[in-house]
Formats: C-alpha cells, sequence, structure tokens
C-alpha cells in the first residue's frame, strides 16, 4: 500500500521514508562507509603534511616511504569504500523506487475513470517509469553525493579549525554561501522542473494518443491537425524547459566562483601564514589541499545540479499522483454469490452528474430487473445509456439514489467483489500484446488453461485456436500474430464468460462487424448470456429481439419500460414509433 499523503504541503521525507525503512541494515552500512570514506579523505593531506615537512627536514628514504606507503593505502582504502557505497546506495535505491513503482500502478488502477480521462496513458507512463527513474538516480547518486559532500566540509571544517582556527573563520562564509544557494536553487529550479516534466509528459500523451488513433486520423485527413497540435505541445514543452534550464544553470556558475575564491583564499593565507612563520611547508600545502577538496563538494552539486533539480521535480510530482483519491470508495461488505447463479438489478431514483455544475446525464431513474431478464436500453446518443451501465459495473457512484444488486447497495460494497459477479462487454476490445491465454485471463494466474480454453471454445474460436503455432501460448497484438475486429470481440466475451458472471452488462458491438461476423458474434452472446442477468445496450435490432425487456432512455430520464412483447403490440408506445422510425438496425 502507498503512505498517505498529503497533497499540500509537499514533504518529501513523508513519501521517502516508508519505502527506505525496509532498507534500515544496508543504510547503516552505507552511513559508516560514507562516514569512513570521509574520514579518509580528510586524513589523507595530513599524511601528506607529515610527508613534506619530514622532506623539508631532510628525513631519511625508509621514513619517506613508509608516509608514501600509508597514502597509497589510504588511497586504496579510499576506492574500495567508494565502491562499497556505490553498490549499498544503488542496490537500497533501486529496490526502494521499483517498490514505489509497484505502488503507483496500483493507485492508479484503483482510481476511477475520471482519472485515466484526465490523464492519457503516455502522460501516465511517464511519471511512472520516467519519474520513479529520475527518484532512483536521485537515490543511488545524488543523496550519497550530497551526504558524503555534506560530511566532508564538516570535516574540513574541523581539520581547518585544528590547523589554524582563523583560517577556519574566514571559510565559514564560503560554505554558508554554498547552502544558501543551494537552498534557493531547490526553492526556484524544483516548480519550474515540475512543469519541465509536466509538458514533457502532456507531449508523450499527445503522442501515444496520435499513433493509437493514427488510422482514424488518416482515414479524415487530419495529419495536418495532429502535427500542428504536436507543435503546440512542443512548442510549450520548450518555453518551461528553456526557463528551467535558466534557472538551473545559475547554480554552476556561482558555484565555480565560491570554489575559485576558496581556492585564491588558501593560496593568500597559507603563504601569509608561512612566511609569518606560523605554519610549516607541509601545513600550508594542507590549507591549499584542503582549497581543492573544498571546491569539489560544490563543483560535484554543480555539475549534478539540472539532475538534482529534474528529480525534485519528479519527487513533487510523484507525490501528487499519490496523492490522487478515487471517488468510488470501497465498501467493508462482499456481493454474495446468487443461489440461483443470477443477479436481480434495481436502481431507486437515480441520479448522476459528471461533474456538479453539469446537466444530469441520469435524472430519477428507478427501474428493476428480475434475475435471469435481459434487458434492452434504448436511446439516442447522449440519452445516458453507458452511464447507466457504468454504474452497474460501479465504475462510478450515483450522485443521489441507489444502485442494488440483489438488494445490496453498492456504496456498500467493495469493487472487487462487484466486479467479480459483474461482466462488462464493451464496443472497444483492447487486445494486449500478451499470449491468447494472458488476452483471456487478463493477466490473472488463477485461472487454468482448461478454463482458458473452454471459454475460447465455448465463444466459437475452437478452430481458429487450434490454427494457432502455440495454441493459448501465441502472441496477439503489435509484433505477435494479428488479430480481426471480429476475433478481438470474440474473444472480448471469452475474457466475461471465463470469470463466470451473474449479470453481464454489454454494450452491443455489432456496428463495426459484418453480417457473417454479427452472425457469429450473436451465437456466442447467447452462449454467454445463458441463465445470467443481462443489461445490453442495444443497437440492432436483433438484440432486442433476444430481450424479455425494454426501456427507452431520453435526456437522462427513464420514458418508458415494460416487457418487449407488450411495448412491441402497443403502436403508442416510444419503443414501437423508434422501432417504426428505423432507428434499429438490422
Amino acid at each position: 500500500m502507498p503512505p498517505a499523503v498529503s497533497p499540500a504541503p509537499f514533504r518529501p521525507l513523508s513519501l521517502a521514508l516508508p519505502y527506505l525503512a525496509p532498507h534500515r541494515g544496508r543504510l547503516a552500512l552505507l552511513g559508516v562507509a560514507l562516514v569512513a570514506s570521509t574520514a579518509v579523505a580528510v586524513a589523507a593531506p595530513q599524511l601528506l603534511r607529515r610527508f613534506v615537512d619530514r622532506a623539508a627536514e631532510g628525513a631519511g628514504t625508509g621514513t619517506l616511504l613508509w608516509a608514501a606507503a600509508a597514502f597509497a593505502g589510504l588511497a586504496l582504502l579510499a576506492e574500495a569504500l567508494l565502491v562499497l557505497g556505490d553498490a549499498l546506495a544503488a542496490r537500497v535505491a533501486w529496490s526502494a523506487t521499483n517498490a514505489l513503482r509497484l505502488d503507483l500502478v496500483r493507485h492508479c488502477l484503483r482510481l476511477d475513470l475520471t482519472f485515466t480521462q484526465r490523464h492519457p496513458p503516455g502522460a501516465l507512463v511517464d511519471r511512472i517509469d520516467g519519474d520513479v527513474g529520475r527518484l532512483a538516480n536521485l537515490f543511488s547518486r545524488m543523496v550519497p553525493l550530497l551526504i558524503a559532500n555534506g560530511l566532508l566540509l564538516l570535516g574540513i571544517g574541523v581539520a581547518l579549525l585544528a590547523t589554524d582556527w582563523r583560517v577556519a573563520l574566514g571559510y565559514l562564509p564560503l560554505v554558508g554561501g554554498g547552502v544558501v544557494l543551494l537552498r534557493r536553487l531547490t526553492r526556484g529550479a524544483v516548480p519550474a522542473a515540475a512543469a519541465q516534466r509536466a509538458a514533457s509528459a502532456a507531449l508523450l500523451g499527445r503522442v501515444a494518443e496520435h499513433v493509437d488513433g493514427l488510422p482514424d486520423l488518416r482515414g479524415a485527413g487530419a495529419n495536418d491537425v495532429a502535427r500542428r497540435a504536436f507543435w503546440r505541445d512542443a512548442a510549450t514543452l520548450l518555453a518551461v524547459a528553456r526557463h528551467a534550464i535558466t534557472l538551473g544553470v545559475r547554480w554552476p556558475a556561482a558555484a565555480q566562483g565560491l570554489a575559485s575564491a576558496g581556492l585564491l583564499l588558501a593560496l593568500l593565507a597559507g603563504a601569509a601564514l608561512h612566511l609569518g612563520g606560523h605554519l610549516s611547508l607541509g601545513g600550508a600545502y594542507v590549507l591549499i589541499a584542503y582549497a581543492g577538496m573544498l571546491q569539489m563538494p560544490l563543483l560535484h552539486i554543480a555539475h549534478q545540479a539540472h539532475d538534482l533539480q529534474q528529480a525534485l521535480g519528479a519527487w513533487q510530482r510523484v507525490g501528487e499522483l499519490l496523492a490522487e483519491r478515487p471517488s468510488v470508495v470501497d465498501g467493508p461488505g462482499r456481493l454474495p454469490r446468487p443461489a440461483g447463479g443470477a443477479l436481480g438489478v434495481a436502481l431507486e431514483e437515480v441520479t448522476f452528474r459528471y461533474a456538479p455544475d453539469e446537466k444530469p446525464a441520469l435524472d430519477g431513474v428507478t427501474l428493476r430487473l428480475a434475475p435471469g431478464r435481459r434487458l434492452a436500453l434504448l436511446g439516442r446518443t447522449g440519452s445516458g445509456k453507458s452511464t447507466l451501465a457504468g454504474l452497474l459495473f460501479r465504475f462510478a457512484d450515483p450522485t443521489s439514489g441507489r444502485v442494488l444488486l440483489d438488494g445490496h447497495d453498492l456504496r456498500g460494497l467493495s469493487g472487487d467483489s462487484v466486479r467479480r459477479q459483474v461482466g462488462l462487454v464493451t464496443q472497444e476490445v483492447r487486445i494486449f500484446h500478451a499470449t491468447v491465454r494472458e488476452n483471456v485471463s487478463l493477466f490473472d494466474t488463477w485461472l487454468s488453461d482448461r478454463q482458458i480454453e473452454a471459454a475460447v471454445r465455448e465463444v466459437g474460436l475452437g478452430d481458429w485456436l487450434d490454427a494457432l503455432p502455440d495454441g493459448l501460448s501465441t502472441r496477439l497484438g503489435a509484433g505477435g500474430r494479428p488479430v480481426s475486429e471480429g476475433e478481438a470481440q470474440l474473444l472480448s466475451l471469452a475474457r466475461v464468460l471465463v470469470t463466470d458472471p451473474a449479470l453481464v452488462v454489454l454494450d452491443e458491438p455489432t456496428s463495426r462487424l459484418s453480417p457473417a461476423g454479427r452472425r457469429a458474434l450473436h451465437t456466442a452472446t447467447e452462449r454467454l448470456l445463458a441463465g445470467r442477468t443481462a443489461v445490453l445496450v442495444a443497437h440492432q435490432l436483433d438484440t432486442v429481439r433476444t430481450a424479455d425487456e425494454v426501456a427507452v432512455l431520453a435526456d437522462g430520464r427513464l420514458v418508458e419500460h415494460g416487457p418487449r412483447a407488450a411495448l412491441l403490440e402497443d403502436p403508442d408506445s416510444e419503443f414501437s414509433r423508434r422501432l417504426s422510425a428505423g432507428e434499429l438496425g438490422r
């Protein structure tokens, strides 16, 4: 489960700690390695100081060789600690961010359809993969770098204080100036980086949307329109990226200036103290060496400034994504399996609005459907048919009123328990780049091959399955075996059939099929609906003929509901009038 994240203010540690906590042991060892590495780095110039002073005093070769050997040993130890620290940081970072990536996927899957309508797939992929990848880089490289360099600054300060308090006092403004500059960088540049990531995600979303809809765009001759929309998004990205980069380059220039000032101060102070007899030649060298070392933290951070800026912006965007909350909240109850294998359906004064200030998509709808009965929903585009079907699957909750299955209010039930017993077949079928097995089971490993194969054969795809080179293991979709629209529709029926639902909601998928395809689909649909309650969003007369009852919607209101045969015999019924007007296809 992802940690609870408050939408405002954004607190990075509240997001990171739950994912880093399981790695306490490695983090402790990493801390030891960083402290030891700092100690070695600070000690090395002191050995060189001893070497220079002993050489200036005319010490023997043996003494100098021992000093050189000790320095070489420290250098090897420093490298070993560096490798250990890098390995530990990478292990912790990638383990923690992989857990975060998994939680983000789970979190997005729990959000309702209004969220996915606001965020195109390309943008979500960029957040889940791109932003989290930047966080992995942050934790594996930049955070250890910042900690190590912070410890190094502290160690150098202590060493300078031990050498000469006046020099140490002179370095305080340089270190303080670096800290102030870093804070200003993160405050001003992080929002700009977040805006850059958002613009990049919007561009990726646009590309994914256009690639997915390429046949429609070409068919409508809208290539130029799509190209102009792409260039608008690209121009927006260019503008925000330029602003973010402009903010980011200020820090490296300032850091370079501070580092140069520090080195100049060390040269002047070392020369003055040595000439004045306050420091040995080795002591003067140590000041210059520490000044060079003091440059490194500032320059390292400067070189990583853009990546740090991007990572902190990504961190903020991940926090915002985790702060999203679904409008449909799971209830504590579970929908029991009906004894007769079919669910009863009831809507009581159901009103639904997609937004508070919008006209109701459904307005005071009340109807009942007994278990095992079939209801055909009729209505023109925008009448509320798909909205009603979505409420039965609990894609959303009604603004007012109740939706009940076998007398159980859906608000009091968990979404999983509802969807295990309600099957949904839509007009648009998504075939995944996966095996036949995975496309039918939707990656549910609890379903056996025997169950999956039985469902495929039941919907009339037995010969198709036998002709596949690898049977259920044959890959479909992009890069695999092509799937016709009719085959895709039959596979969508198999997906529902294999779960053995007690209620089937079917948005009749026959509008783009040939007559032969419609007949095959009609036969498979009959097998699916046998013994089950069904709500059919009807577009074709053949579908209405199989229904027991008909409900007619207009502008979100239920204008008519009754047995199909009775409404058909009544020439004044809305159903008869629409049938006579040819509003249903043959």
